[in-house]
């Protein structure tokens, strides 16, 4: 889903800039990058953790699902916000 995503975005950013429009970027797109690198940090902190357990899988799930999601929504919002500015270029 996150590879998905980026394909998805690199595509528009490919598209727009043969075509000379600016892409639109949103705060929103900026946070994601900072809850992926938060959620990888806490990750790989929980794996190192010497007392790791069956219980703190739940948790590296619940973070992934949440990233997942969230990454997923900004997606979203990036091409929404840039369909939406190549439409009005034309």
């Amino acid at each position: 889903s996150i590879f998905l995503r980026d394909i998805l975005v690199t595509g528009l950013r490919i598209f727009m800039k043969k075509n000379g429009i600016s892409m639109v970027t949103s705060k929103v797109a900026k946070l994601k990058t900072s809850v992926q690198v938060f959620s990888i940090t806490l990750i790989l902190w929980f794996l190192s953790s010497p007392d790791f357990t069956d219980e703190h899988i739940y948790y590296l799930r619940l973070i992934l699902i949440f990233v997942t999601y969230f990454t997923i929504y900004t997606g979203i919002d990036y091409c929404y916000r840039n369909l939406k500015l190549i439409n009005s270029t034309k």
